[in-house]
């Protein structure tokens, strides 16, 4: 009897440290956070387009919706039952001069904003924002309020300066 005690009193001592090892071991650290990233375009509360991307969810509103220029956007069903009215020549232009809230612009963390008019260009078979949509309209978005302490300038990633107040 006591030599089995013997024998098996090293067996032992193994298992509890290696499931002591296993127990502190930090898996969670090997894979990357992911985040799915909507983007949609609005007129008169119906979606037109659609669009959407990902990234490891760590920008800010700022380089998020910096994203929007290399988006391609893909038509509903609702812009193909309107598509005459809002196809030119060079692409599409959603415009309502009376309604400044009809058409919305939005992507999920990255913030929304309606505006008056809003173009957009073809790229074979989806459609992307003409260049300069998206910064144009960047400073009139709305964002929640918890990501604005984060906010960076638009395309060089870097902290914004805070607002200097008058005294």
């Amino acid at each position: 009897m006591r030599m089995r005690l013997t024998l098996l009193t090293p067996l032992f001592l193994c298992s509890g440290i290696a499931v002591a090892c296993l127990n502190n071991a930090d898996f969670t650290t090997s894979a990357p956070e992911a985040r799915f990233i909507s983007s949609e375009i609005l007129v008169g509360g119906k979606v037109m387009l659609r669009s959407s991307t990902s990234d490891d969810g760590h920008a800010n509103a700022d380089l998020v919706w910096a994203y929007l220029p290399n988006l391609e956007f893909k038509p509903t069903e609702d812009f193909t039952q309107s598509q005459k009215k809002y196809l030119t020549g060079d692409g599409i232009h959603f415009a309502d001069k009376k309604n400044e809230r009809s058409i919305e612009l939005k992507i999920a963390y990255g913030g929304r904003a309606w505006v008056r008019d809003l173009k957009l260009e073809q790229k074979a078979d989806a459609w992307v924002l003409s260049p300069g949509e998206a910064e144009r309209y960047a400073n009139y978005r709305w964002i929640q309020r918890r990501a604005v302490e984060a906010l960076c300038e638009v395309n060089n990633g870097k902290p914004a300066k805070p607002r200097q107040g008058k005294d």
